[in-house]
């Protein structure tokens, strides 16, 4: 059983989602993608394509080139007019986003709940093969600080070396069963306008996820959800010091 952690009121979340891939009866086929576009139209009048760029590679005596490039069509992004809410329709799923004005959980979930059957209905899933939740958060720290001072998931650097990071990356998978896992990954960006002499930005993003084979109907479906939000917190509240997460609250 995972442990409860706190709500905090000022999350430094900059965008949430959740994910579901399925197995399709078909192709994603442009009457489908048009039925959906229909049901989501009022909320979501923005349309944006999304496309996967397969690219061939050559080799010779003059190194590596592209050889030859295309574009195929997987789906559409649609967003608000707020551009703070999308949904996602694709050959391999469906997605709903929280960008830049983050709620809660109940909000977003009940955001992927409602479109899920717009989906249903336009796609006609026959199984989801994967389930994720996905948060990205944006920690500020003091400029000078070690690192250990505020994340207890951090790179190491040898004892002999200056212990201090101008820049990093670091990407974990961790295991929390069979099943579910988490990929945390942590980099520096810069720092918010005026704040680069005195401050030093984090992207700690957190994306738990499952395999599973259920029915796209299958209360079990949002069980497992809920479960990676546990493994979400987890991972989130874990990785910072107790000090630092509070700043949040």
């Amino acid at each position: 059983m995972l442990e409860a952690f706190p709500r905090l009121k000022h999350a430094p979340i900059t965008e949430a989602l959740l994910d579901l891939r399925v197995q399709l009866p078909g192709a994603f086929a442009e009457g489908a993608l048009e039925e959906f576009r229909g049901r989501v139209k009022a909320s979501f009048p923005e349309e944006r394509p999304i496309k996967r760029v397969h690219a061939q590679l050559a080799f010779g005596e003059g190194g590596a080139g592209v050889t030859t490039a295309a574009q195929e069509a997987v789906g559409s992004i649609f967003w608000s007019s707020s551009q703070k809410r999308a949904v996602q329709a694709r050959l391999d799923g469906f997605s709903v986003n929280h960008v830049g004005d983050y709620e809660d959980w109940g909000a977003l979930r009940a955001d992927a709940q409602r479109y899920w059957q717009d989906f249903i209905a336009a796609a006609h899933p026959q199984r989801v093969i994967r389930c994720a939740a996905r948060f990205i958060n944006r920690i500020e720290i003091p400029a000078g600080d070690d690192l250990k001072m505020h994340m207890q998931t951090r790179p190491e650097i040898g004892d002999k070396l200056p212990q201090l990071m101008d820049e990093y990356f670091l990407r974990v998978v961790v295991p929390f069963s069979a099943s579910r896992r988490a990929v945390i990954t942590q980099t520096s960006i810069p720092a918010e306008d005026g704040a680069a002499s005195t401050r030093r930005s984090i992207l700690l993003d957190i994306d738990a996820f499952t395999e599973i084979d259920l029915a796209p109907d299958s209360p079990e479906l949002w069980a497992e959800i809920e479960a990676l939000r546990a493994v979400k917190n987890s991972c989130f509240f874990n990785s910072l010091q107790p000090e630092t997460w509070r700043t949040y609250q």
